[in-house]
């Protein structure tokens, strides 16, 4: 009868060690930087349609300014994308 009573203790010490909690961990917030891919899209390229045969020297001068500051504001615009990535 004893041993059955050290028995029910013993057990009863043994299952009452497993049925504590364990302490919740609680998340940490750590600033690391990781590499993301780029998303930036790539602006279209312009298309210039200025180009007339038989056009006189004004009209091709016009269209040279013309091309000229289009395609600036595509390298901006290319250049800005790319500085996104960075």
């Amino acid at each position: 009868m004893l041993n059955k009573i050290l028995i029910i203790v013993v057990a009863a010490i043994a299952l009452s060690g497993c049925s504590s909690f364990a302490p919740v961990a609680t998340p940490v917030e750590v600033k690391v930087p990781v590499a993301m891919p780029c998303k930036a899209e790539e602006p279209a390229e312009p298309e210039i349609k200025c180009y007339v045969e038989n056009a006189d020297i004004f009209w091709l001068s016009k269209c040279m300014v013309y091309d000229i500051k289009t395609r600036k504001a595509y390298e901006t615009e290319l250049r800005a994308a790319l500085n996104s990535c960075k």
